[in-house]
C-alpha cells in the first residue's frame, strides 16, 4: 500500500502488489520496512512528478535480501 501525504497532511493511498516467486525455503525480506506498521517510508519533495521533463526517473530503490544458499534462488 502506498500512502502519500503532503505538508498540509492531505493523504492519498494506492494499493501496490509485489509478486515474489520463491522456490526455495527462505522467504525474501524487504529492507527498511517498519515492523509495527509494515510500511516502507520513502520521502519525496512535493510536486507533480508526471509532467516534469525527468518524468519516469527512479526516485528511490526498494531493497530486499534472500537467505537461500544458491543462485538463482537467492537473487532478489
Amino acid at each position: 500500500m502506498f500512502l502519500s501525504q503532503d505538508i498540509k497532511s492531505q493523504r492519498s493511498t494506492k494499493k501496490c502488489t509485489i509478486n515474489v516467486k520463491d522456490v526455495n525455503d527462505v522467504t525474501p525480506t524487504f529492507l527498511g520496512i517498519d515492523e509495527e506498521s509494515n510500511f516502507l517510508e520513502l520521502k519525496l519533495l512535493e510536486g507533480d512528478y508526471t509532467t516534469r521533463p525527468d518524468a519516469g526517473q527512479t526516485v528511490d530503490t526498494i531493497r530486499a535480501t534472500d537467505g537461500d544458499g544458491t543462485s538463482p534462488n537467492n537473487l532478489v
